[in-house]
């Protein structure tokens, strides 16, 4: 299997975002990079990397049926070197998980009554200068009749593309499906994000469910 490398982004404490990135970045570790890329040929798995120049996206990850497709995105991660991350309650990053978590690519998000998530993560975006942020559309790994807003409203408002990042269990292939701006067309978004992964295979097809909104 032939991994690509690439210059990853800083890490981002949602404490410290004052438009200047920071320099740790895990995902450059190269004992773990070593690691990422042996589990990925053992188990057979081809995971793309996410392109260089693309310093700012939302990437949308699906379908999220499995608690493998975590361990199987972190191996992405550093196999590919290219920081990647995702965002937590800052209540998560209290010791002894912290390290960890902010390792593995966690951002610590505070939230108040008067910042929700969605803005939480736009502040992040508007103040950093590489940010690759990844979530779920559905949300949970349980079936339900509708994905989640979030990503698609974090994308239009901070007025970043979104990366349709394929988890295909049949064929063992992590691939970008297509890279789009979302255009405030809500249906019609939908209907090509929905386009992209209605034939990706997941890992339990019961719990996976078509592109669409809450209404």
């Amino acid at each position: 299997m032939t991994i690509k490398n690439e210059t990853g982004i800083s890490s981002i404490n949602n404490n410290d975002t004052n438009g200047k990135d920071i320099s740790k970045d895990s995902s450059q570790n190269e004992f773990f990079s070593r690691i990422a890329n042996k589990i990925l040929d053992l188990t057979g798995w081809y995971c793309e990397p996410i392109p260089h120049e693309y310093k700012k996206a939302v990437i949308a990850y699906a379908p999220h049926t499995s608690n493998w497709d975590f361990p199987l995105l972190m191996s992405a991660r550093f196999a590919n070197k290219v920081n990647v991350q995702w965002a937590g309650k800052s209540e998560m990053f209290r010791w002894p998980f912290r390290n960890v978590l902010t390792f593995l690519g966690g951002v610590p998000i505070e939230r108040s009554k008067s910042t929700n998530m969605v803005q939480s993560v736009v502040n992040i975006f508007n103040s950093q200068e590489r940010f690759l942020y990844a979530m779920s559309p559905e949300g949970t790994r349980k079936y339900q009749d509708f994905w989640r807003s979030g990503f698609y409203y974090i994308a239009l408002e901070a007025n970043v593309p979104i990366i349709l990042y394929q988890l295909d269990y049949k064929n063992k292939r992590v691939t970008i499906g297509d890279v789009i701006k979302v255009t405030g067309d809500i249906e019609k978004d939908l209907a090509a994000i929905d386009m992209v992964f209605k034939d990706v295979t997941p890992k339990f097809k019961e719990k996976y469910c078509l592109a669409k909104f809450k209404r």
